[in-house]
């Protein structure tokens, strides 16, 4: 009997960890868009809301294009909306897709001191 409920157990364990694969995949298709991780980078460093207006002033998209990135974000959950009057304020979502993004901005969002375009680097005195 105790092998039965370590197959049965074995077997939930698998279930889960496809589940969470899944749900992993999900979130890092919906981040996988260039513009998409501007708009986050933009939410996550500010720390604060945002209108399409005042998004739009620091995201080269276009107003539409801006809206339509963040009504996908906003179906996917990776952005929280709060309504006041007439406009709309975007902020980045608490979970997982924010621990992403500060990981990202330690490594991408920020000025880079290795220039691995060009291929320069910023060399050591001690090199």
């Amino acid at each position: 009997m105790a092998d039965l409920s370590k197959v049965l157990s074995e077997v939930t364990e698998i279930a889960q960890v496809s589940a969470n694969a899944d749900s992993a995949a999900t979130l890092l298709k919906s981040l996988a868009n260039p513009h998409r991780l501007m708009v986050l980078c933009v939410l996550a460093g500010a720390g604060g809301e945002f209108t399409v207006s005042q998004l739009n002033q620091r995201v080269p998209l276009s107003q539409s294009a801006l809206s339509q990135h963040l009504a996908i974000m906003r179906k996917e959950h990776l952005v929280r909306t709060r309504r006041d009057c007439q406009h709309i304020y975007y902020a980045i979502a608490e979970g997982p897709a924010l621990q992403i993004i500060q990981i990202l901005q330690q490594h991408y969002c920020g000025v880079q001191h290795d220039n691995s375009v060009t291929g320069e680097h910023k060399h050591d005195a001690h090199e």
